[in-house]
């Protein structure tokens, strides 16, 4: 089903993105809900993924990119792309990503894996 969501950079100025994507994602196993991003080193929200009619927003735990800590968990410090569960990444956010978060995605990657 897709549903319209709302991506939300706290640090960025009128940084709201609207993107419609899949509800479900990793072959329909796991159900895409909102989530507040949190990093677990500063403990500050840095972003928030919402589904326009979900009720509630589940706190992430997710490393701001100001905050560089790489482990095998949490390999892209900044990064939308959650997982849930080891090497289950959300695909439908991937391929609904505007350009300017794809780009932003890319740049955290290279910056990650350099």
């Amino acid at each position: 089903m897709i549903r319209p969501q709302c991506i939300q950079l706290f640090d960025e100025v009128d940084d709201t993105h609207w993107v419609h994507r899949d509800h479900a994602y990793a072959d329909q196993s796991h159900v895409a809900h909102s989530q507040l991003l949190v990093c677990p080193r500063c403990c500050t929200p840095w972003a928030k993924l919402r589904f326009d009619d979900d009720d509630l927003c589940w706190p992430m735990s997710q490393f701001c990119e100001h905050c560089p800590l790489r482990d095998d968990w949490h390999p892209v410090p900044g990064s939308l792309l959650v997982e849930e569960g080891w090497g289950v990444v959300d695909d439908s956010l991937l391929q609904a990503l505007p350009l300017s978060l794809l780009k932003r995605e890319f740049d955290l990657h290279l910056k990650a894996f350099s």
